[in-house]
């Protein structure tokens, strides 16, 4: 429920076609389990994972998290933690999309819109979330 919600969130703000619960393709955990995202930009290698108070309690959880972490920052991945408090706060969500289209900016040479939308608007299936650049990338 809560990637959803972040999902709704960014996609308000511009952040384009998120994959949810992304597989990270030939990447994975000692004991052969997949590595995945909460969710993911895919073609620029930026994920988000949402970090309840468990990831943070339970030491398993906390170690299983930073061995993701470093794994996919290994494998150039830009990886976002997010809280609850992101998550209900509009400014900290409107600058987490703001530090996505600068990552975004610098990965392709073009600058994403980043309008804050209604979710009528964002549930318009006539809208274009996304024109890659001239250059391909």
């Amino acid at each position: 429920m809560t990637e959803t919600a972040l999902r709704l969130e960014l996609n308000r703000r511009g952040v384009p076609r998120l994959a949810l619960n992304y597989v990270v393709p030939n990447v994975w955990y000692p004991n052969g389990a997949p590595i995945t995202f909460d969710l993911a930009l895919p073609e620029m290698k930026i994920a988000w994972e949402y970090q309840g108070d468990h990831h943070r309690t339970d030491k398993a959880q906390y170690r299983r998290d930073a061995y993701k972490g470093n794994l996919a920052r290994s494998k150039n991945w830009t990886l976002f933690d997010v809280t609850y408090d992101d998550l209900r706060n509009q400014q900290r969500l409107n600058e987490l999309a703001l530090q996505v289209a600068v990552i975004i900016a610098q990965r392709t040479g073009t600058v994403p819109r980043m309008d804050i939308l209604t979710l009528q608007q964002l549930s318009d299936r006539r809208r274009v979330f996304w024109k890659r650049s001239s250059s391909g990338t």
